[in-house]
């Protein structure tokens, strides 16, 4: 082995380290990159009215929205089940998952029973991240466990305003009360919280945006 290593995530640096293969003086985690000229771009107030059209958001309603994989590690069900917890206390909200994968179908079931036609849509696979991320008030990773996902970076890269889980690979990026609020995993009820808590401050979620 060198004695140089370029690490891809932390718990890659805490592996080559742990075993004992490089130095930990010689380690350093070198994290995916967003395209930012793509997701910082300024669009006019008339585009993203064109765009929340699109996806069925109406003038009054704050979009919630997560782009993603539905599989396991995403935690999707715990987004689902907040959507209700979250809807008991702001009605005018709408939440968006965009993805495909295996678990779509039983996503489906547990919106339907909740009660959710209408108020949880499945976007399905989308071709433009950058304009559906641009719709959402807020953006939201209910993951599990992560490696590093591209899509954090793309919405800082936005100035969107973040709710995340204290999930490994997101923690190693975010920063509770700097760039998101970091809510425990597994806990619908507190990612349902850091969401109405974000819906009922506007200065918050400036505050939140603003990188």
């Amino acid at each position: 082995y060198t004695d140089l290593a370029i690490a891809v995530s932390r718990s890659t640096a805490e592996f080559v380290i742990g075993a004992r293969l490089v130095r930990p003086e010689r380690v350093r985690v070198v994290y995916l990159g967003a395209p930012v000229a793509e997701f910082s771009q300024q669009r006019s107030p008339e585009e993203l009215a064109q765009i929340r059209h699109e996806l069925g958001i109406v003038p009054d309603e704050m979009a919630i929205g997560t782009i993603t994989r539905l599989h396991d590690s995403k935690g999707n069900e715990y987004l689902v089940e907040a959507t209700r917890l979250v809807l008991d206390r702001h009605p005018e909200a709408r939440f968006f998952l965009a993805g495909e994968g295996p678990l779509r179908p039983a996503l489906e079931a547990q919106a339907e029973r909740l009660g959710l036609a209408g108020r949880f849509v499945f976007v399905g696979f989308v071709k433009d991240v950058a304009a559906t991320l641009s719709a959402f008030d807020l953006s939201v990773f209910p993951s599990l466990w992560e490696g590093t996902p591209l899509t954090v970076f793309e919405s800082l890269a936005m100035g969107k305003t973040i709710v995340a889980t204290d999930a490994d690979g997101l923690v190693d990026v975010l920063t509770h009360d700097r760039d998101a609020l970091i809510v425990p995993k597994r806990d619908a009820g507190a990612l349902a919280g850091g969401i109405v808590t974000l819906l009922d401050s506007p200065e918050l979620r400036s505050r939140l945006s603003v990188h």
